[in-house]
């Protein structure tokens, strides 16, 4: 077989799985008439000539990822979670919600004011998008149940859109114990795919009774449950 027939065989898988990454053992399944040697040279060929990308292993059609660069519209709006970790976005510059799946969401959360592009090339009847940039928090305090180990601990999110339970460092636990339902604030989350850090800023009690229960519900509806020092100080003179 010529290098030609070779790269217009290799060249035809990527074509019409244009969105797909595949592997040296998935090309050659579909390539019954080329050894792994030849596919291997053929691959190095379309690297080269910047037909394809390789990434982790894997090998893409290149312009069609240029192409869902090129012809992405940024878009704002606002994310609405769903307990399966996608979203939708609600945007006043789109006709109706924009579909983000979790591995697109880039660390955005419930109720964050987000930017978005949209991808190209979609078969899905509603569109669909990649969080480009979160513009605005709708908070970074959650309320929660700690587990805690010797040297660290995790929150447990009581709200069920948020995905990921919040990393705490042993000297961030402000003698908060295992068990205990406590507020804590996200300090830090660069990387996409790992835990978010944070902070107790405060100890409710004991998860499961009646007052840090209605404790919970208040602060999450937005009351406050403790007041500075002046406030109280004022109160007690009125």
């Amino acid at each position: 077989m010529s290098n030609s027939s070779i790269s217009q065989l290799t060249l035809k898988i990527f074509q019409s799985n244009q969105e797909k990454h595949f592997s040296v053992k998935q090309i050659l399944k579909r390539t019954k008439d080329i050894d792994r040697i030849q596919l291997m040279k053929e691959l190095e060929q379309l690297l080269k000539q910047g037909i394809i990308l390789k990434e982790n292993n894997r090998f893409i059609l290149k312009h069609k990822k240029e192409n869902q660069h090129r012809q992405s519209v940024l878009l704002e709006g606002k994310v609405d979670m769903t307990s399966s970790g996608s979203a939708y976005i609600i945007s006043e510059n789109a006709k109706e919600d924009i579909f983000v799946s979790a591995k697109n969401l880039a660390n955005a959360l419930d109720g964050d004011i987000v930017k978005i592009s949209l991808l190209s090339g979609r078969r899905m009847k509603r569109p669909e998008g990649r969080v480009e940039q979160v513009i605005q928090r709708a908070t970074d305090e959650f309320i929660g149940v700690l587990q805690v180990s010797k040297d660290f601990a995790f929150l447990i999110p009581d709200n069920p859109n948020m995905p990921v339970d919040i990393f705490i460092p042993k000297e961030k636990l402000k003698n908060a114990k295992d068990g205990e339902k406590v507020v804590a604030k996200i300090i830090r989350w660069h990387e996409v795919g790992k835990n978010p850090m944070g902070e107790v800023m405060e100890v409710l009690g004991k998860a499961g009774l009646n007052d840090v229960e209605m404790k919970s519900i208040l602060i999450d509806n937005g009351f406050r449950i403790s007041f500075p020092e002046t406030v109280l100080h004022e109160s007690e003179k009125i």
